[in-house]
């Protein structure tokens, strides 16, 4: 089984960590090349081609020409941005915001079905007071006049926040019924009235989202207890951990009467730290390596290192592990690269 938005009866359910991501059907996963689709896998892929080359860059200039490229550091830090928040509104196209897995333990049927509406309708509500806020911040920093270096105003970078949450909320709406596997059958009339059915419903969450902004005071002094129920329900029925952190840190705000800005001014200035954007840039690596098949290279080496010792797979993939974080830089990007090579050589040698 998988996440809410991916339910799927055929597979496991994660990998013991109760967190699963939403996967998406075979059968919905054709007819994902429209317009908007392309676009965004071209800006996704185009900020981070800019990301590697833009350091690469600087680095020449200043051996070649003794000075840097102006704004070289600010514009990467928020292609870091871009490469985060347009790789979200990319999971929620194909499916892959991560959730927890207790959704897909309700056993297929109206449960099953009232789940998957629950979870759309709450994200999209939750992506659609962030988008607000986002687009409140974006407004407030072309007031300012703001720039981020080279004369690029602040609040164009900042863009990416309301529009990647407002793609997040459509695409969970429209997700809402193609992921039950009753409702699979997309060519079967009665599967599409449904699947519209769940669609219109989880429509509301959206429309909730546009009413607790308009007016913002809606939830101010509101009772605690009512929302955390909802909030608990929609995280059992497998909503996005976006929405069920970011709905709560906007209704526990709002019922105070700050505005949701707050949070996406804060999101904002932990993603542009200088330091972040070695994170796409060590996924990048573990991508390129694993695709190399460098990982099944390297086991090799170290299995003919460490092999013959007493217990010397395991000793193998402890030695490989550390040594490929070194480049990737990450342990989830080293599970992902290594996972499939590792794991079948425990099983192999009688580890369970």
């Amino acid at each position: 089984m998988t996440g809410v938005a991916g339910a799927d009866l055929g597979r496991p359910a994660g990998d013991g960590t109760g967190v699963v991501p939403h996967l998406e059907p075979t059968a919905t996963r054709r007819g994902q090349t429209g317009v908007v689709s392309r676009i965004e896998d071209a800006f996704a892929s185009l900020a981070l081609l800019v990301m590697v080359l833009l350091p690469l860059s600087e680095i020449v200039s200043r051996r070649a020409f003794g000075r840097g490229i102006p704004g070289s550091g600010p514009i990467v830090q928020h292609l870091t941005l871009w490469v985060g928040f347009l790789g979200a509104a990319i999971a929620a196209r194909e499916g892959k915001l991560l959730a927890l897995a207790t959704g897909t333990f309700i056993p297929p049927g109206i449960g099953r079905r009232a789940a998957d509406i629950l979870a759309a309708a709450f994200g999209a509500c939750a992506a659609v007071v962030l988008a607000w806020g986002g687009g409140q911040m974006a407004m407030i920093e072309r007031e300012a006049g703001t720039t981020i270096g080279a004369d690029i105003p602040a609040w164009v970078a900042q863009l990416v926040l309301p529009v990647a949450f407002a793609l997040i909320a459509g695409r969970l709406v429209w997700r809402a019924g193609t992921e039950t596997p009753a409702l699979s059958n997309r060519d079967h009339p009665v599967s599409r009235r449904a699947m519209w059915t769940d669609r219109a419903l989880a429509t509301l969450g959206i429309v909730a989202g546009l009413a607790f902004i308009w007016p913002p005071s809606l939830l101010e002094g509101q009772r605690l207890w009512p929302g955390f129920v909802v909030i608990v329900a929609a995280a059992i029925a497998g909503t996005p951990l976006f929405a069920i952190l970011g709905g709560t840190a906007a209704f526990l705000f709002m019922r105070e009467g700050v505005t949701p800005a707050t949070i996406l001014i804060e999101t904002y200035s932990l993603s542009v730290s200088p330091t972040l954007p070695a994170i796409p840039l060590f996924t990048l690596a573990g991508f390129l390596l694993a695709e190399g098949h460098a990982s099944e290279r390297l086991l090799r080496v170290f299995r003919a290192f460490f092999g013959w010792i007493p217990g010397g797979t395991a000793v193998v993939c402890a030695v490989l592990c550390s040594f490929f974080t070194v480049f990737t830089g990450g342990s989830g990007v080293t599970i992902l690269a290594l996972g499939g090579v590792l794991f079948p050589a425990l099983l192999r040698d009688g580890y369970r």
